[in-house]
């Protein structure tokens, strides 16, 4: 009979748990997993929970937030995590107005904001002063109501650009902007993809002003992806589809 003993070093290798991990690869690991997961790592130990309050955990983890899981997510988890949250998707809400007061008091952080599938309130324009450093902006599927005016069936809005310096990714549908709001949309030099979806009323001199923002390299430098999708404009007559193919990134649907 062969008698097999382990040396202390094997021994200790074989009792290695996860543990042993040093932080930096812990926080690594929980900076990967969702954010409903993250929350239950949290509650294993004393250690976890303050690995998972690190910042750069957050980085990746987003939030969706829908009508059935609202008041659970608001009045349990938000309010200890907020601070720490950057990326935040609401679905099918019936009005934004109904999430407002969590998103503004409890969310300083943002930098990535989508709205998919819901009526949004027009108040949402006025609340993105309290997310300055948002990189993602999105409205896709989702439609703005209450509107002063109206133009050609469409709703219009001012949208504030200029308090918008880091914006990257920025996607419309569904509702109209001021003329002034289309052209400070240039002045968002970080700027890097305009998807625009059921758009109708952007001018022909708004494309121009694209063509000669990236010919100069002032306006919106960094500008190279546009997408339109149904948006009337790009079966005009005088649309310059191919100056803008050659200058950008394009995708034209037109159905």
């Amino acid at each position: 009979m062969v008698h097999l003993e382990m040396t202390e070093a094997q021994l200790c290798i074989h009792t290695l748990t996860i543990n042993d991990l040093p932080n930096e690869i812990l926080i690594y690991i929980f900076s990967m997993i969702d954010f409903e997961s993250l929350l239950a790592v949290a509650k294993v130990c004393m250690r976890w929970q303050q690995l998972c309050l690190t910042p750069c955990v957050w980085d990746n983890t987003r939030l969706i937030v829908c009508m059935k899981n609202y008041v659970r997510i608001s009045e349990n988890i938000v309010p200890f995590v907020s601070k720490y949250l950057k990326n935040v998707k609401l679905q099918y809400f019936k009005l934004y107005s109904q999430v407002r007061s969590s998103l503004t008091s409890y969310c300083p952080n943002l930098t990535h904001l989508e709205i998919s599938i819901s009526q949004v309130d027009s108040c949402i324009f006025d609340d993105l002063h309290y997310w300055p450093n948002l990189k993602f902006l999105s409205f896709r599927n989702s439609l703005i109501v209450h509107s002063p005016e109206n133009a050609n069936g469409n709703f219009v809005y001012h949208l504030p650009f200029e308090k918008l310096k880091y914006l990257e990714t920025l996607i419309l549908s569904n509702f109209a902007l001021t003329h002034d709001s289309l052209y400070s949309m240039l002045q968002c030099t970080n700027l890097v993809s305009l998807n625009m979806e059921k758009m109708k009323n952007i001018p022909a001199d708004f494309l121009e002003s694209l063509l000669l923002a990236k010919a100069i390299k002032i306006s919106a430098p960094n500008l190279n992806e546009l997408s339109f999708y149904l948006c009337p404009f790009i079966i005009a007559r005088d649309f310059q589809r191919t100056e803008l193919e050659r200058m950008f990134k394009i995708q034209l649907l037109l159905d």
